[in-house]
């Protein structure tokens, strides 16, 4: 499986080669038209799908803490810290 694994990235690494040096020698080319609307396809799909996520969570951010330094004479709470909903917001 690896060694057609490794053939396939072969054979896109050199189409995309081949296209690279294709769009080099015509930059206003048709086909590097076709990939620039196709790239700004793709970012609007990434724009929606992190939309979608971030409506799905609520608008709800999180922290992620790898490294925290407490001096001496500091407190530090190790869990997961839930800030209470103030009255009157949050759904019922």
């Amino acid at each position: 499986m690896k060694e057609i694994t490794g053939r396939w990235l072969d054979d896109q690494a050199a189409v995309l080669t081949e296209i690279a040096f294709e769009a080099i020698g015509d930059v206003e080319s048709e086909r590097v038209k076709w990939l620039r609307r196709a790239n700004r396809l793709l970012r609007l799909q990434l724009d929606l799908i992190q939309a979608l996520d971030r409506h799905r969570r609520g608008h709800k951010q999180t922290v992620e803490v790898r490294q925290l330094h407490l001096h001496s004479g500091a407190q530090g709470v190790v869990g997961i810290v839930n800030a209470r909903e103030r009255e009157g917001d949050g759904e019922k």
